[in-house]
């Protein structure tokens, strides 16, 4: 393709090109793997292969056949399943107890956070409530708010208990 710089979109690939300079240009649509970090006009920071091996960690709340979203507040149970038995209706076919770091590693940095994010819930649940749900429950009543606040508290109990280490920014 001739024109413009390219232009990438998170989770599509290299979608298209600018033609006719980066201020007034068209996109031309291409789907290829890998994904790019814009960083202003015309500018390209780098660029990064999608993770491999079709691996995927379902977004929460998980959206329903019909469409609809589970509630919020089911999201801490769907992490759990997440992390012990996988979903594979959904693509994650193992287990992310299971997952080698090289699947949320390297190429597949993009995965980190997410996974992290589980590990710190479900390991609570699991190793600190011993998968106790009216404890876990009564420790955290942010989970009915949804994951997100739910992992908020989590590592405010963490960092409390001197589990949690920031780092220097």
């Amino acid at each position: 393709m001739r024109g413009g710089p390219e232009y990438h979109a998170e989770g599509l690939g290299r979608v298209g090109r600018v033609e006719g300079g980066a201020a007034g240009g068209f996109w031309r649509k291409e789907v290829l793997p890998e994904v790019a970090v814009r960083t202003g006009l015309g500018h390209t920071a780098s660029t990064q292969q999608l993770p491999t091996n079709g691996l995927i960690i379902p977004r929460l709340p998980l959206v329903c056949s019909n469409g609809l979203k589970t509630p919020k507040a089911e999201s801490w149970k769907d992490i759990i399943t997440h992390w012990l038995v996988g979903d594979p209706n959904r693509g994650l076919k193992m287990p992310l107890k299971d997952w080698p770091q090289g699947w949320y590693q390297g190429p597949n940095r993009k995965l980190a956070m997410q996974y992290q994010n589980r590990a710190v819930v479900a390991r609570e649940f699991i190793n600190h409530y011993q998968s106790d749900e009216a404890l876990f429950l009564a420790a955290y009543p942010e989970a009915k708010r949804g994951h997100t606040p739910l992992l908020a508290a989590v590592n405010k109990a963490r960092a409390a208990r001197g589990e949690r280490v920031r780092r220097n920014k």
